[in-house]
């Protein structure tokens, strides 16, 4: 009996052993930066979503997650793959990238647990914005994750911290305005006869 009750004990100190290197990593860092941070109307911005290494003994399965954005102030121009995963569509769960650009939203989902191909090193997303006419004020795009949105090789949920970008914009920015240009004729003697002269300035 107490034979059995040692063997027991080793087995579960075994198999202890092996949760620190699963949840020892802490939250994965899913970071959002805008530049430049202060637009006006007709400028572009650039907004990219880096993730962060989920640490030793953690494989990165997929992220499932949104970016909404004011459609009144902005326009979303462009958005490419990063290289933070594999190019590429997800048919049936293949590691690729997959972006849906709705009116003020763009749905983004990531999966990577075929062939566990990622290189977080690289950007994740790269969207790009163009403030409208007439925005002002608070401008910035909103990260948010889904459901399991950011997950492991075997679909386990992963802690996840987010950083969000701040953008401003200050309304149409105004034109310098047309120096005027001043021109003067005038007339003076020299030598005895009479010459012109005009002279041009601001």
């Amino acid at each position: 009996m107490r034979k059995r009750i040692l063997s027991f004990a080793l087995v579960m100190c075994f198999m202890m052993s092996l949760v620190p290197s699963v949840f020892a990593s802490g939250n994965v860092e899913i970071k959002a930066a805008a530049s430049p941070t202060s637009v006006a109307a007709g400028d572009t911005f650039t907004y990219t979503i880096k993730i962060g290494d989920p640490g030793s003994g953690v494989t990165l399965g997929g992220v499932d997650a949104t970016v909404s954005y004011d459609n009144d102030k902005l326009e979303c121009t462009s958005v490419v793959n990063g290289g933070a995963f594999a190019t590429g569509d997800m048919p049936n769960g293949v590691a690729g990238v997959s972006v849906q650009n709705f009116d003020g939203t763009l749905c983004i989902r990531a999966v990577a647990t075929v062939m566990d191909t990622y290189d977080l090193s690289k950007d994740f997303i790269v969207a790009t914005f163009k403030v409208k006419d007439g925005a002002t004020g608070n401008v910035s795009p909103v990260l948010e994750m889904k459901a399991n949105g950011l997950f492991d090789d075997s679909y386990n949920d992963l802690p996840f911290t987010l950083s969000q970008a701040s953008v401003s914009a200050g309304g149409v920015t105004p034109a310098d305005p047309a120096k005027p240009t001043i021109s003067v004729t005038g007339t003076y003697t020299y030598n005895g006869s009479e010459q012109a002269a005009t002279v041009t300035g601001f």
